[in-house]
């Protein structure tokens, strides 16, 4: 199975616009790191280190985890420039009856019925499908679940065609989890003959 190419991506207006004094996003704090934070800023008779340390701080990246951006307005411009999803809408608007669709606030919805329930899915434009399954699969809040439990998480609130397959096939091709998962089964026996009646 060919590996997809996987990147990691933070937004540079982040990175160009925003410079936030020793902020990351981490899962732990250490008690070394909580202890570096709990110290008192150095006078102002040092300003010329300080400053040394903020114009630093300033151009690394602040964040230690990549964002992903899935706002709606996100989501909508990227629907735009994705040509099956245009030509649904298209479809959609020419009155032809696509029962299981619908356009709100310029989005596509696949509409699920679950539960007696029916659940509006957003149409994932295929740009952004390789964003989302990293998010849920390789983020480190993520766990690295396997095809189960990471399609139970996306089923509810995103769709795109070949969904399941997709999945299967991003979990297979992740470095992680085949270096890590082992195989829980017991290898098969040798065939044994059988002696004819």
């Amino acid at each position: 199975v060919a590996k997809p190419q996987r990147t990691q991506s933070i937004q540079p207006s982040i990175l160009e616009h925003t410079c936030i004094r020793n902020a990351k996003i981490n899962a732990v704090t250490t008690r070394a790191q909580a202890k570096l934070q709990a110290q008192p800023q150095p006078s102002s008779a040092n300003t010329s280190s300080t400053s040394t340390t903020s114009q630093s701080t300033c151009s690394s990246p602040p964040m230690a985890t990549p964002l992903h951006d899935f706002s709606l307005s996100c989501i909508r411009s990227e629907q735009a420039q994705d040509v099956i999803i245009q030509q649904i809408i298209q479809q959609i608007r020419n009155n032809r009856r696509y029962e299981s669709f619908i356009i709100q606030h310029g989005i596509l919805y696949k509409l699920a019925y679950r539960d007696d329930a029916t659940i509006k899915l957003i149409y994932a434009p295929s740009k952004l499908i390789p964003e989302i399954m990293a998010a849920y699969h390789d983020h480190p809040l993520s766990g690295h679940f396997g095809t189960g439990r990471t399609w139970s998480m996306l089923r509810n609130t995103y769709y795109w065609p070949r969904m399941k397959a997709t999945i299967t096939s991003y979990i297979k091709s992740c470095d992680k989890c085949s270096q890590f998962n082992v195989d829980r089964h017991k290898p098969p026996g040798f065939l044994q003959p059988i002696q004819p009646p």
